[in-house]
């Protein structure tokens, strides 16, 4: 398999996993008129980095929109908590789903793709 193709099926599953999070957290937040909104927006962005030559601030600017807020009402802690320590330790225990099947996924792709990015300039 080429180092292109390679790239262009990491960037696919990326986008999958981003798009399959955002539409069930924002699901989740604002209902179907969110779900709705992203969707809109993600297609936008995907028109303007077709027309534009740096693509990959209209991909990582709305990923990281869609992805940083999120996962920050997601953390965000439902009481005060009595230490740091315990904030970090009962935020962890509470989305070990989301970091096992969504964020670390997330993290070893972009590397991958942008490793692959670099060995295709060589």
């Amino acid at each position: 398999m080429k180092v292109h193709t390679s790239r262009i099926l990491i960037f696919i599953t990326i986008v999958i996993l981003i798009l399959s999070e955002l539409l069930s957290q924002v699901v989740n937040l604002f209902s179907i008129l969110g779900a709705i909104l992203v969707i809109v927006i993600y297609a936008y962005c995907a028109k303007m980095a077709r027309k534009s030559g740096n693509a990959t601030v209209w991909f990582l600017v709305p990923t990281i929109i869609f992805t940083f807020i999120p996962l920050v009402i997601k953390f965000w802690p439902e009481e005060k908590p009595n230490s740091i320590f315990e904030y970090i330790l009962s935020s962890l225990l509470n989305n070990i789903p989301l970091i096992i099947s969504f964020i670390i996924p997330i993290i070893l792709l972009t590397i991958v793709y942008y490793g692959l990015k670099k060995h295709e300039e060589i």
